[in-house]
This record gives structure tokens, sequence and C-alpha cells, in this order.
């Protein structure tokens, strides 16, 4: 996979797979509820603010189809949250050093190679940064410790996560085309019985109107609703073609009246 490849999972990112990961956020926020070091209440406002603007403006983007646009800009964002949030503590983290993670992960998901290591670069600078400035008490002695660690988990499940979401990726693309070039007749179903994708044999059925699917039918596909599904388009064609040969009988001259 190049630098410049689509996102892994889609070049869009919808509402709904954004939505856990905002729900993640705020539930870092809420956890100032939990046992725990003071905090500057000031710079806990300032990154409570910058949250909910992120998560805003990334379903936002999701909603419009704009969703590129968020796909590195708002982690980045994100992790400069996370820095406030681990200043707001007077020992440097507050237990909110875990949340530097997601990050990452939605890199790994939606983002490309580079973009994904354009977050890691990010993530440690995160930690290190702000040791190196303020250093002791307010950060521990072993930054350099963490931040090794860190980043090499992150980067691990980083890359490992975004190398199984492009092998299942080449998996659907094999099988969509094992699909369009059938020449069987396949017309997938979700469980609602609606139609998600249908391949190029059931466009060729003769005497029969052309499916309606959602603009997205083609690269989805529901495997249990296959075989009742090409049943369904077989009853079609043939009730379809009896149809026409009765149409066709009917209104043939019987040579009485000649």
């Amino acid at each position: 996979m190049s630098d410049d490849d689509p996102p892994p999972a889609g070049q869009r990112v919808s509402p709904k797979d954004f939505a856990p990961f905002a729900l993640a956020a705020l539930i870092g926020l809420a956890s100032i509820v939990l046992p725990g070091p003071g905090l500057d209440w000031t710079l806990f406002a300032v990154a409570t603010g910058l949250t909910v603007l992120i998560a805003i403006a990334g379903f936002a983007a999701a909603v419009t189809g704009r969703a590129p646009i968020m796909m590195l800009l708002g982690p980045l964002a994100y992790l400069c949250v996370v820095a406030l949030l681990r200043h707001a503590s007077p020992t440097g983290g507050g237990g909110f050093v875990p949340l530097i993670i997601l990050p990452v992960v939605f890199l790994a998901l939606f983002g490309t190679r580079r973009q994904l290591l354009i977050g890691l670069v990010a993530m440690a600078a995160v930690l290190l940064v702000p040791a190196l400035v303020y250093g002791e008490p307010r950060y521990a002695a072993s930054a350099w410790r963490s931040t090794v660690l860190w980043l090499t988990v992150a980067a691990l499940t980083g890359l490992s996560i975004q190398t199984l979401v492009a092998r299942v990726r080449e998996g659907l693309a094999f099988s969509n085309a094992v699909v369009d070039t059938a020449g069987s007749l396949v017309m997938v179903l979700d469980p609602q019985g609606r139609i998600e994708r249908f391949n190029q044999a059931c466009e060729r059925l003769p005497a029969a109107p052309r499916p309606r699917c959602p603009a997205s039918c083609r690269t989805r596909s529901s495997p249990r609703a296959t075989w009742s599904a090409s049943s369904r388009c077989s009853r079609t064609r043939g009730s379809t073609t009896t149809r026409s040969r009765s149409r066709s009988s009917g209104s043939r001259p019987t040579g009485r009246g000649a």
C-alpha cells in the first residue's frame, strides 16, 4: 500500500464510524469525577472546549462528505487536547495519558500510512516536549522511557490494524470482482430485504427493469442473502419470460376472419 492510497476502510468516514471515538473522548473528560490529583480547571475547560469543537467538526465533516479534511487535522488537534489535560495535572499525567492512543487507532483505521506515521511523530512530541520544557517535579524523570514504550506500543498497534484492514479490503475487492464477472444471476439483500448490490448478469436480464439500489451497493455484500437473492432473481427472469410469451400468444391473429 503506497502513501497515496485511499484510506483502508474507504474514502469516507461515516458518522457511525466517528461516533465511538467521540464517545471515548467524552468519557475521558467525564473521568474527572473519579478519585485523582487536583486539576488546573482553566486548562481543563480549554481542553473540554477543544474536544467539543473537534467532535462537532468531525460529525459535520462525516455528514457532508468532507471527512478527508479532518482525517489528519482532527487527530492532531486531539493530541493537543491530551497535552492540555496532562499539563492540567500537577503530576503531569492525571490519568489522561491513555487517551493518546485514540488518534493512533483512528488514523490506523481510516488514514493512509503517511498520516499514521505523522500521528506517531506528533504523539511522541506530545509525550516528550512538555517533560523537556518543564522538567521535574511536574513531569517525571522517566519521560524518555515512557515515551519510547508508548511509541512502541502505539506503532505496533497502528501498523497491525492498518495491515489487517488492508488485507480485508483486498479480499472484499477480490470477492466483488468474482461476483461481478460471474455468469449466474447474483443479487445481495440486507436483512430487511433491501437490495445492496447485484452483478452484471442481473443488469443484462431480458425484459426486466434494472433493479434500484444505493450508490454503495457495489462495494458491500451480505453473504447470508446471496443464495436467496439469486433464487429470487432467477424466479423473476422465469416469470417475466412467461408473461412475455403469454402476451405474444394473446395478440397473435387467429386467421378466422381472413
